[in-house]
């Protein structure tokens, strides 16, 4: 889940470009996990519509050697698979901030 995350942030990135990724203890046993990138300017509607599977925010980038629209979609499947939740959301300086929220521990059941 990290690794599509981080690796969208890098791809999607500008030359000397930055990202941020910081982890949050939360209320009610949860923690956030935000990584803000850098970027060029997107709409927060088609941003919105990114975990969607095969969903790209430009038409040229459809069917290019640098992924398949796939890697949110599978971000989102994780989140929810382990009770968390995920938001994306258009900087306004430009790029892309994900935040995915998700239980800060284990339960004893799903423990090896």
């Amino acid at each position: 889940m990290m690794e599509n995350v981080i690796e969208n942030a890098v791809r999607h990135n500008q030359p000397g470009g930055l990202i941020e990724l910081t982890l949050t203890p939360m209320r009610e046993q949860r923690a956030r996990v935000m990584i803000d990138s850098t970027g060029p300017m997107l709409d927060q509607h088609a941003v919105a519509q990114l975990v969607q599977p095969f969903k790209r925010l430009s038409q040229d980038r459809t069917g290019s050697l640098n992924g398949h629209g796939l890697g949110l979609s599978i971000v989102d499947a994780i989140v929810v698979a382990h009770n968390g939740s995920l938001d994306l959301r258009a900087r306004a300086a430009g790029g892309l901030s994900v935040q995915i929220t998700l239980p800060a521990s284990i339960p004893q059941s799903a423990q090896p």
